[in-house]
């Protein structure tokens, strides 16, 4: 059975846009991903382990650096849209001319 797509519409992939705060949650969890898989590689590595426990854990740390890797385009790319959106502001509200206050204040 084939499903076909509307005008405008994608097939079973949803994409959103993260407000900023997920953005940078996104952003320490891949910083906290990435200190917790290099902790977990150096304790593997120096403790003498099993090799067969030492590949699950480079499986997973690779894994999980990937993930947040993933998570971590889209928190780069809202942060870097909400920058643009500002600046856009910004030069919008910098053309605006000077005008007196009406209370003379």
């Amino acid at each position: 059975m084939r499903r076909t797509a509307a005008a405008g519409t994608s097939l079973g992939i949803v994409s959103f846009a993260p407000s900023l705060h997920q953005a940078r949650l996104a952003c320490a969890f891949a910083a906290a991903t990435a200190v917790a898989c290099a902790g977990l590689l150096s304790a593997a590595a120096l403790v003498p382990a099993p090799r067969v426990i030492l590949a699950v854990v480079i499986v997973l740390c690779v894994g999980g650096a990937m993930g947040a890797g993933f998570e971590l385009s889209r928190g780069v790319a809202a942060l870097r849209a909400a920058r643009r959106a500002r600046a856009e502001l910004r030069g919008a509200l910098a053309a605006l001319p000077e005008t007196q206050h009406p209370l003379g204040l």
